[in-house]
Order: C-alpha cells, then sequence, then structure tokens
C-alpha cells in the first residue's frame, strides 16, 4: 500500500494559502516548549534521577560519628562521670551483586519516567503525546472553522446574486435561506472563538490569523508515516514510547527480583572504629578495631518475597507482551482505514469538482440574465456544492487525524519535530555516569 499520490491529491484545496507563519508541527513544538503542565512530568523525571544518583552512591563507604557522656549516682549523688567519642566506617566488599542490580533498576526507572513522558496512552494525563494531540485539534478546529465560514459566506453572496433575477416567490425562499445561512455563520463565529482559546490554552501563545495557518492539506503533507504497515511496526518495536515503558518496567522488575535474590546471600563487609573514652573513676583511653565480617540471612519470609519478585517479572512480561499487540493491531487496522478515507477523499473530491461545474453555470446564466428556476436548480446547486465542499473539508480531517495517529503509534512524532526524547536529553546525572 503506497501513498506517493498524497502530496497531488491533497494538494487541490478549494481555498488554500501558500504563505504561512505558523505550521502544524511548529504549533505542536512551541505548546510542549511553553505548556506549564509539562512540570510535573519534569518533577517526577528529576526524583527518578535523584534515586538513582542515591542507589549509585549507596555503595561507597559509610561513616559514623557519635559522642556521649553518662553520670553514675550514689545516695543521690553523681559518684562517677563517663564520655566517649568514636568514629567508626564500613563498606561492602562483596554484595553478590546486589549494589549492581539495584542500580540498574533505578537506570530502568528513570528510562521508564521518560517513556512515560511521551507516552501516547489515554490513561496518562498531561503527558507530551496528550498535549500533542490538543494542540492538533484546536490548531485543525480553528481552520476548519474559519473555511466553513468562507464556505457560507461565499453561499450567502451567491443568494443575494440570485435575488437580482428571481421571481417574487423564489425571493421569498431565497430569504429564508439568506437567514438560515446567517444564524449558521453565528454559531460557527462563536465556535471560533472558543476554538482560538483551546488553541492559546495548550499553545500558551494567541492563534495567528488564518491567513497565516496551514490549510489541511498541507497540514497533511507535514505529517510523514511509513508507506505501509510492515515498515510502521518494526519502527514502532524500536520507537513506540508505551512499548518503550513496558520494556523498561519488565527491566526494573527483574533487576530488583536479582537484587533482592543477592541481598539474602553471602555479604562481606570491612569495617574500621576508633573510641575515645572512659569515666572519671577509671580513668579515660583509645580504642581501635578492624574486621572483615561475614555473613548470610535466613529469612522465613524471603521464599514469599521471592515469589512475588518473580511474579512482578512475569506481570512485566505479559504487560510488555500484550502492549506489542496492541500496537500492532492498532497500526494494521489504521492503514486499511487510510486508505478506505483516502478513497472517499477521491470520491468527494470528484463530487466537489461536478458540484463546481454545475454551479458555475447557473452562475453564468444569472450573470447573462437568463431566466433560471431557482428553486428547482439554483437553490439545489448551491446547496449541493455546498454539501460537497463540507464533505470533501471533513474527509481531509479525518485523513490527518489519522496520519497523526500512526506518526504516535510509530513513535515518530516527536523525531519530526526536531525534539531528542533520549535518557540523555532529560538526565544530566545519566548522560554523564554512563
Amino acid at each position: 500500500m503506497k501513498f506517493s499520490f498524497v502530496s497531488t491529491l491533497l494538494g487541490l484545496m478549494l481555498f488554500s494559502s501558500s504563505v504561512f507563519s505558523m505550521t502544524l508541527l511548529e504549533a505542536i513544538k512551541v505548546s510542549l516548549q511553553n505548556n506549564p503542565k509539562m512540570v510535573a512530568n519534569e518533577a517526577r523525571i528529576s526524583a527518578m534521577e535523584d534515586r538513582l544518583e542515591a542507589a549509585r552512591l549507596s555503595s561507597m563507604p559509610f561513616v559514623s560519628i557519635g559522642a556521649g557522656q553518662s553520670y553514675n549516682y550514689s545516695a543521690g549523688e553523681a559518684s562517677s562521670q563517663g564520655r566517649r567519642v568514636g568514629i567508626s566506617t564500613s563498606v561492602s566488599l562483596f554484595d553478590g551483586g546486589a549494589h549492581r542490580h539495584a542500580v540498574a533498576a533505578r537506570e530502568s526507572d528513570l528510562k521508564a519516567s521518560i517513556a512515560q513522558y511521551n507516552s501516547t496512552s489515554p490513561m496518562m494525563s498531561n503527558t507530551r503525546a496528550s498535549i500533542a494531540a490538543e494542540v492538533l485539534m484546536s490548531y485543525v478546529s480553528i481552520v476548519e472553522l474559519n473555511e466553513r465560514i468562507r464556505y457560507l459566506t461565499y453561499a450567502e453572496t451567491t443568494l443575494k446574486l440570485y435575488l437580482k433575477v428571481a421571481t417574487a416567490e423564489e425571493a421569498v425562499t431565497i430569504q429564508e435561506s439568506i437567514s438560515e445561512l446567517q444564524n449558521t455563520l453565528l454559531t460557527l463565529k462563536f465556535s471560533l472563538r472558543e476554538s482560538e482559546k483551546g488553541f492559546k490554552y495548550y499553545s500558551t501563545i494567541p492563534a495567528p490569523p488564518f491567513e497565516q495557518l496551514q490549510t489541511i492539506g498541507q497540514a497533511i503533507q507535514s505529517l510523514g508515516i511509513p508507506e505501509n504497515a510492515e515498515e510502521a511496526f518494526r519502527i514502532a518495536l524500536d520507537k513506540n514510547p508505551d512499548i518503550k515503558l513496558a520494556e523498561y518496567n519488565l527491566n526494573s522488575n527483574r533487576e530488583y527480583s536479582e537484587a533482592e535474590k543477592a541481598r539474602h546471600g553471602l555479604q562481606v563487609t570491612a569495617s574500621a572504629s576508633v573510641d575515645r573514652g572512659g569515666s572519671s573513676r577509671r580513668g579515660y583511653g583509645t580504642s581501635a578495631s578492624v574486621g572483615i565480617q561475614a555473613q548470610m540471612t535466613f529469612d522465613v519470609s524471603n521464599r514469599h518475597s521471592q515469589r512475588a519478585s518473580e511474579k512482578s517479572v512475569a506481570a512485566a512480561q505479559s504487560d510488555l507482551e500484550g502492549t506489542i499487540d496492541e500496537k500492532k493491531f492498532k497500526i494494521e487496522s489504521t492503514y486499511p482505514l487510510l486508505q478506505n478515507q483516502m478513497d472517499l477523499y477521491t470520491s468527494y473530491l470528484a463530487n466537489l469538482k461536478t458540484a463546481r461545474e454545475n454551479l458555475d453555470r447557473v452562475l453564468a446564466a444569472v450573470e447573462a440574465g437568463e431566466s433560471v428556476d431557482m428553486i428547482k436548480v439554483g437553490i439545489p446547486r448551491l446547496n449541493a456544492f455546498r454539501s460537497a465542499s463540507s464533505n470533501t473539508l471533513s474527509q481531509q480531517i479525518s485523513i490527518l487525524r489519522i496520519r497523526f495517529g500512526i506518526q504516535q503509534l510509530v513513535g515518530t512524532l516527536f523525531e519530526n519535530l526536531g525534539i531528542d526524547t533520549s535518557v540523555n536529553s532529560f538526565s544530566k546525572s545519566y548522560n554523564k555516569k554512563y
């Protein structure tokens, strides 16, 4: 299935503009850079970064400093007093890999947080994908409503032209049609103002004038997608954020399970301490000690902890497989739907061409002063043109949304925006240490 004809087919617009100051992709990029809803996700990523740093530093030598003073009483009076000052340190010599697995688990947690930040899942709020989708809807809504307003304004102008040659009976019907159009225009203009508010809310900037926005056809061409479902799925396996999230969660569960096993195995620790202390009766002195300790923990609850870890790993594995199957199904279902919508668009475009030609013949007759039956010919042909224009526009919007959805499924939306979604782009600590 190929879409090499897209640029030619979708470039045909009833009303087109070749100059624009803000493309659809630019609007999405601006919103992702400025929207305050991104702050919460960035804070979660920062928290995961600190947890990774804490896990890494947990293998450093442990140092403890202590001091104390005591009093011994006899017959209600202090008979002696004691003081102690000490410092001790310990470091793990062997932990069976517990630290290594714990750090690896935290690393996967950090990657999972970043993948969740980019997730397309409707269950996750305020992700970059959800913000991008909201901006798309408001941008498209502004373009659509302006186009429909222009259609109706053109229809109103045409009806007023009809009045010049209409009979008295036809004039009544034409005036009724004009009044209906004017009411519809009022509703559309109100909806347009609301859409402009929505655009500003999600993108954080005022909506540019309609003439400076892309047409739907131009926006469609900017959303590049793989040529077929097989290629799309292959790319999605590597780039889809929900698949990556499930992979990282699986890795995290595996590493935590291995870390738990190691903690219940042989542990070897080296320690050293220096103490200075004593009492006023016995005197004061200094003592030092150095030692190596080996131990294993036998805990009756360990068996259940291990089972819980194994079940968590199995659940994460199942979740990954389910996510992959879901994305594959959606991709394989979406491409035939896109082809169907393209075929319908081709049909609607042909209908629009015919409706335009039929209306032009009526207008030519009106301008020539010829008699035209407005009830049976003039108004029906104008309505047919309006309907064909509306259907063609709606079909374009449907194609745009499907292509946008494919970009999200494949995981290439942010790449096309020039936004780096790698872990290095989010975490200075990760980039520095790994």
